[in-house]
């Protein structure tokens, strides 16, 4: 005789499953409603050391934390992706028997671990400090070097010194670190078509093992318009005898320069310096003598002196 399985209706599965769904759901519930003690792993993440030291030890990058809380505050604090960041500069004491040592007392920033509203109460941090070994680092100061390139739209110019500020900054490090670092660079920046003055904060290159007073310096860069002038300069003789005098013909020689709009009444004659030196013909042959520019301001571009080369005589002095 065969035995036959009584048929079930799919209504029947599906009224079933509800209700098993159902009872799933209020048994979730309940659970969350209960009060549970359990342990989490909570990241940190250390920052703020202090710049005349230097940490020669390991320390955890995550801290083991037992907490009690009901369910619903537990839900989704489990897995916390976020680290606590750590101001070691502001939290950290140093060590009565060991001045080289940081003692760091999590216990003191329990209420950073998580927000009053979560309901989350800390039963225990492991380790409840952070022990830190340094050692003291020398420093020095040193130059800013600075490293970019830049362009100028068409009928611009650099029309002055470019500032940085600070110039120089404090380095600190071991002895053989700055035996062998003589200057902070700047990380490379490429300005092009520029038409304004420029004014901007830049990166210091990092370099392993040193730290820096400043990480970004300041700089401007002056641009502006500008336009051409053409001056007239007299010609200086150096080095000639005092029994000797040089007549050079003409006595006088031309100079024409870029300058910006905004500085171009700040230049004038006196602000250059043209010579002839009587120690290129000094026992030579020579038809004629060149003309040197010894002093012109800073700002200027495409400094040109007509005629470059000068017809000359030579004197008795009176």
């Amino acid at each position: 005789m065969k035995f036959k399985r009584p048929k079930i209706s799919k209504k029947k599965i599906i009224i079933f499953s509800v209700f098993v769904f159902i009872a799933a759901i209020f048994w979730f519930l309940d659970a969350l409603n209960r009060e549970y003690t359990t342990k989490i792993e909570y990241p940190i993440e250390l920052y703020n050391f202090p710049k005349e030291l230097s940490v020669t030890s390991n320390y955890p990058e995550k801290l083991n934390v037992t907490v009690r809380a009901y369910g619903f505050d537990i839900l989704g604090k489990i897995n916390i992706v976020n680290p606590l960041k750590i101001n070691v500069e502001d939290l950290s004491v140093k060590d009565k028997l060991d001045n080289s040592k940081l003692v760091i007392s999590l216990k003191k920033i329990s209420d950073d671990f998580f927000p009053k509203t979560t309901g989350i109460e800390i039963i225990q941090i492991h380790p409840e400090i952070i022990v830190l070994s340094t050692k003291k680092l020398l420093s020095k100061k040193v130059p800013v070097k600075l490293n970019i390139n830049f362009t100028t739209e068409t009928l611009y110019m650099q029309s002055g010194h470019i500032e940085i500020i600070p110039d120089s900054i404090k380095v600190s490090g071991s002895e053989k670190m700055l035996s062998n670092y003589d200057e902070a660079e700047t990380v490379f920046k490429n300005y092009k078509n520029l038409n304004d003055t420029l004014t901007e904060n830049i990166q210091l290159k990092t370099v392993n093992n040193l730290k820096f007073s400043k990480d970004k310096v300041k700089i401007i860069l002056p641009v502006d318009k500008y336009t051409e002038n053409d001056i007239k300069i007299p010609v200086k003789v150096i080095n000639c005898p005092d029994s000797l005098k040089i007549v050079t013909f003409p006595n006088e020689i031309s100079l024409t320069y870029k300058i910006g709009l905004s500085r171009y009444n700040e230049v004038g004659g006196n602000d250059f310096e043209v010579v002839v030196d009587y120690l290129q013909i000094k026992g030579k042959n020579k038809e004629k003598i060149q003309v040197l520019l010894t002093k012109q301001p800073n700002h200027l571009q495409s400094v040109k002196i007509s005629p470059e080369y000068l017809e000359y005589i030579i004197e008795k002095a009176e």
